[in-house]
């Protein structure tokens, strides 16, 4: 088995590696005012966000159902709270 993983992993594995080092070494020098892991978190955040929404859909929105259901309780007091606000006036 792990004659076959590693014969299947061979041609990528240069390529894996130069972008692992390439990331892992950037900005060693601990410059003042480096802005580009804040740049590469502004863009790098939503891609990761919407593949797990994407991956979220295919699989049937299990994860957001999740969050609804979380989120039913509090959304009653709000209505009451609404309700009770709009009788008054």
């Amino acid at each position: 088995y792990n004659g076959i993983v590693t014969r299947l992993l061979q041609p990528i594995l240069p390529i894996f590696f130069s972008i692992q080092f390439n990331f892992l070494y950037s900005g060693w020098r601990n410059e003042p005012l480096a802005l580009e892991p804040i740049r590469d978190f502004f863009i790098l955040s939503p891609v990761i966000l919407s593949g797990g929404l994407l991956v979220d859909a295919v699989l049937g929105g299990e994860l957001l159902e999740g969050f609804i259901g979380l989120a039913n309780p509090q959304m009653e007091i709000f209505r009451d709270l609404f309700d009770a606000v709009v009788a008054f006036f």
